[in-house]
Formats: structure tokens, C-alpha cells, sequence
């Protein structure tokens, strides 16, 4: 299905290329100076996800894989195919080590017109180079002093971007960037939540649920409404190494959701389970002999705890999630292979007329 909003794809890009920025101390939220991250988050961002490429790098679940696997990657829709092409192949190139986080905020109502921008910051002076790259044939806007620029793109909004420092790079729809570049005043409820969570995580995601719901409007689902009223905060981490593989963090506004919230996050992975064993029938007997232990091991090694209104989940790290990850790197490289042609019959002889063969009638002449 072709994308409504081609600029997901550039921010998907730069998210799988695992970009690192965030982590300014929280004195500095209030009047941080140009250049600091906490300069970007405002207040009416609801979400974020923040990815850390060079710790999951240096996790050991890593250690037996391909080192040549490529990353897969799509041409941005609507994109000229040149510069979509140019856009790829730096993406490629890119260390991600030469990286530090990426942060995508969200904004704006969810699913139908999700707003978001990106926060890059590199260890070495690329912002403007990325900015070149992503908005050629663009033009020229400023906000509040800062110059970006702008490409329209033939569905959707506006793709907008800008080095407002020569290591950080914003990147989004222009309203979530102008957004990011408006100066905080005021709390910025949704970087103390990171900051309480902690960035010190391979994968941190977080969602603030008064701001989302007054962006939503209408378009939380009848069904969802109750639940996500009585929540404050949900957030998640993800980390590649250690003892633990995922830990949940859920904030409630009432006793009652609390209680359904820790009743629910105890049955999930048996459900997951018994989910996944009815769809074993369709999966790759390979896939399937790696899959089935790790889930049983997450199912087996997730507790969750209840403190006041506060409920938590965490899961252990499965001792045989190497093995399942080999499996799938292998079904993916031989996948990308393309099978071996069968080598090419050789040429038939020339057939040479037998004598037993009825002489062929000779050519009537052309009509004069």
C-alpha cells in the first residue's frame, strides 16, 4: 500500500540507522541553551522513541550473525528516484558509531495524522550534509531565527529539516519541526519522563496519555477509552545485554486501572503463547524450533509487580534468543539470495535434411 506520508519513510531511515541524542542533565530543562537537546522536546509532544545503535551493537546476541547482512531499505514514495537513490546509499555509508541517539517525537492525533519530528545528533559535524540530502530542490523557510528547508512532496505534508548546530539535526513535518524549534517555556513533561525511565537503555519508548488524549479528540476507539483515561504515563525499554530483555513501566490514575492493568500484563505472555502455537502450523518448521523455546522462556521468565499505582512488568533475557535470531538471519540471507540459474543448454545442431525426408517445395515466385 502506497504511504500517505511519504516523510515516515526518510524518519524510519534515519531510525533504523539507530541515532543517538537526548541525555542533558535535568537542570537544564527550563532554560537550556541552543544546541542541547532538551531545547527540542516541547510540551505538546505526547510520545517518543529513542534508539541507541552503538549499545545494541556491542550486545554478544550479535556476536554469530552475518556481519554482510544489509539492512532493508524502500525509496521514499513520491521522492525523485535520484535523490531517493543518493539518500539511500548515504544511509549505507554512514557509520552508525559516528552517531549518538535519535529521538522521534510525536504530536498531533495518532494514526490518522500523527505529526512527528526527529532529533539526530552525530558525533562529528553531518547535520548540514543530511539537510542537503533530504531537501534538494527544496526551498528556504525560517522560524523564531532559525532558516530550515522545506520539500514538497506529492502526498502529505511537507517535509522539513535543519542543522541548528553542526552535530544535531532536526528532520520531520514542518509543523512538528517548527514545534521542536519554538523555545520551551514552562514544564516539559514529557523529557522528565525519559529522564525518570532512564536513557541509560538500548531502546526507550514513552507515551504521556493527558496530551494524547486531548490531540486524539475522537480518535481513540470506543473500546480503548476507559483504559487509556486512567492511565498517566506507559513507557518500555529494550535492552540487548544484560539480564533483562524488556522492562514495562505503566502509571495509572486510579486504583481500578491499576488492578486491570496488573491482571492483564500477568495473562499476556501465556496468551502469547497459545497465539503462537496456533499459527505454528503456517511458520517454517525452521523458524518454528527456534521460536516456540524463546517464547516460552519470556512467558516463564516475565513478573509483574503492583505499587500503589504503579505496575510493572519485566521480562528475563532468553538464554536461547541467540539461536533464534541465527535462524531468522539465515532464512532472511537465503531469502535475498537469488537461486542459482541452471546453466544454459547448448545450442541445438543445425538439422540437416534426411533423404528420407520429402524434398521441401521449392518457392513460388512473386507476382509480377
Amino acid at each position: 500500500m502506497r504511504s500517505r506520508r511519504p516523510w515516515l519513510s526518510l524518519v524510519a531511515i534515519l531510525t533504523m540507522l539507530g541515532v543517538q541524542a537526548l541525555d542533558q542533565p535535568s537542570a537544564q530543562a527550563q532554560t537550556a541553551p541552543r544546541g542541547t537537546l532538551s531545547r527540542y522536546v516541547a510540551a505538546d509532544f505526547w510520545g517518543a522513541i529513542v534508539i541507541h545503535p552503538a549499545r545494541v551493537a556491542k550486545s554478544p546476541l550479535w556476536a554469530d550473525l552475518p556481519k554482510s547482512a544489509a539492512m532493508p531499505m524502500t525509496t521514499p514514495p513520491g521522492m525523485d528516484p535520484a535523490q531517493a537513490a543518493a539518500l539511500m546509499q548515504a544511509a549505507k555509508e554512514l557509520d552508525p558509531t559516528k552517531i549518538r541517539r535519535v529521538v522521534v517525537l510525536l504530536e498531533g492525533k495518532p494514526q490518522a495524522n500523527t505529526s512527528s519530528a526527529a532529533i539526530v545528533q552525530f558525533e562529528d559535524d553531518l547535520s548540514q550534509k543530511w539537510v542537503d540530502l533530504l531537501t534538494k530542490g527544496g526551498q528556504a523557510a525560517e522560524h523564531q531565527g532559525t532558516k530550515y528547508m522545506k520539500l514538497k512532496m506529492p502526498t502529505g505534508p511537507e517535509l522539513a529539516a535543519c542543522a541548528p548546530d553542526p552535530k544535531i539535526l532536526l528532520v520531520g513535518t514542518e509543523p512538528a519541526l517548527q514545534r521542536a524549534l519554538t523555545m520551551p517555556a514552562g514544564a516539559q513533561p514529557l523529557l522528565e519522563e525519559l529522564r525518570r525511565v532512564s536513557l541509560e537503555n538500548d531502546i526507550l519508548a514513552a507515551v504521556l496519555f493527558e496530551p494524547l488524549l486531548k490531540a486524539a479528540g475522537d480518535q481513540i476507539p470506543p473500546t480503548m477509552k476507559p483504559m487509556a483515561e486512567g492511565l498517566k504515563s506507559a513507557a518500555a525499554t529494550i535492552n540487548f545485554s544484560g539480564d533483562t530483555l524488556l522492562h514495562v513501566d505503566l502509571m495509572a490514575a486510579k486504583e481500578e486501572t491499576a488492578a486491570g492493568l496488573q491482571k492483564q500484563l500477568s495473562m499476556f505472555p501465556a496468551m502469547g503463547v497459545q497465539q503462537a502455537q496456533a499459527m505454528k502450523p503456517m511458520l517454517p518448521p525452521q523458524l518454528a524450533a527456534a521460536l516456540f523455546p524463546v517464547l516460552e522462556e519470556m512467558a516463564a521468565g516475565t513478573k509483574v509487580n503492583k505499587d500503589g499505582l504503579r505496575v510493572t512488568a519485566d521480562m528475563k533475557m532468553p538464554a536461547k534468543l541467540a539461536d533464534l535470531l541465527k535462524s531468522i538471519s539465515s532464512m532472511a540471507s537465503s531469502l535475498a539470495t537469488p537461486p542459482a540459474m541452471p546453466p544454459a543448454a547448448p545450442p541445438e545442431p543445425p538439422r540437416v535434411p534426411s533423404k528420407l525426408s520429402p524434398a521441401a517445395p521449392p518457392a513460388k515466385p512473386a507476382p509480377k
